[in-house]
């Protein structure tokens, strides 16, 4: 698959080593140049509705070197639900009634929630999806998270939030082009 994630880093010394550092000084202001040279806007392969709103978000802001891994696995998600062939899954207005088309975020230069370190977020290679059907710290959301997610960013090698073991709470609604982190 040429949109895999080959070889994900894991841990944050192979993190920055593959994407760059964003707060290379680590005063915890986001560094310009970095900025510039690794993030891009992509178009979203369906339109999806952002969490906190519902307003509709056609783009986003990812690094440079995951973007197309990002939206081959929102293609194919789009495709398992049938968003571009009519009759060949649940549709648009089943995936709005069943709110599977909730965007969460990608690039947020911002701390973890829980531990006083960068986010994946920061990196711009880390994706929330449906938050609230994958809320974080909640393992039995993971059996009823929408398994076309997972597969897709799994088959391209990003890391799932709702497989990580006990050490670190589950968060089902995350998806990371890095392991370890």
């Amino acid at each position: 698959m040429s949109n895999r994630i080959e070889d994900p880093p894991d841990g944050k010394a192979e993190i920055i080593a593959r994407y760059g550092n964003p707060d290379a000084d680590g005063d915890m202001v986001l560094d310009a140049k970095w900025y510039a040279d690794n993030l891009i806007v992509g178009n979203l392969p369906w339109p999806m509705r952002l969490a906190w709103t519902g307003e509709t978000v056609k783009r986003v802001q990812a690094h440079r070197l995951v973007m197309d891994s990002l939206m081959d696995a929102l293609y194919e998600v789009g495709k398992t639900f049938g968003l571009y062939e009519a009759g060949s899954g649940i549709g648009m207005d089943e995936v709005r009634r069943r709110n599977w088309d909730m965007w969460g975020g990608c690039f947020n230069f911002r701390y973890m929630r829980q531990y006083p370190a960068l986010s994946v977020h920061s990196w711009g290679a880390a994706v929330d999806i449906c938050p609230d059907l994958g809320r974080q710290g909640h393992r039995e959301d993971i059996a009823t998270f929408p398994r076309a997610y997972v597969d897709a960013f799994r088959s391209r090698g990003w890391d799932w939030g709702g497989a990580w073991g006990e050490q670190w709470l589950a968060d089902a609604m995350h998806f990371q082009a890095v392991t370890g982190y």
